[in-house]
């Protein structure tokens, strides 16, 4: 990496590089008649690290292709900047996480 590229160039390489697998999809409606798609997934084998130096990259492209993807609805196009993008910074601002500890089948 360069000392001068945008670490969101980094974070998008390591989303790549990482292997990921869906392991389950559920589709369900919402109370507006909309739906709402939950994917639950694996980075990497059972026992590899992938997720040490992937997750973040990971959860970084989820957000970039989600961003790109929105569009204002109802009032929010008051909000709405066209030029805007998503950003590392804008990533970690928001990023939280919960530890859950499923038993393996």
């Amino acid at each position: 990496m360069h000392p001068d590229e945008p670490i969101e160039h980094e974070l998008l390489r390591n989303a790549v590089a990482a292997e990921v697998s869906v392991t389950s999809t559920e589709v369900r409606p919402t109370s507006t008649g909309d739906r709402y798609v939950r994917i639950e997934g694996r980075l990497g084998e059972d026992e590899s690290s992938d997720v040490e130096w992937a997750a973040v990259g990971f959860i970084y492209a989820i957000g970039v292709l989600s961003f790109a993807a929105a569009r204002p609805r109802g009032v929010s196009g008051m909000h709405f900047e066209p030029q805007d993008q998503w950003t590392a910074a804008d990533l970690l601002r928001h990023l939280r996480y919960e530890i859950i500890i499923r038993p393996r089948t």
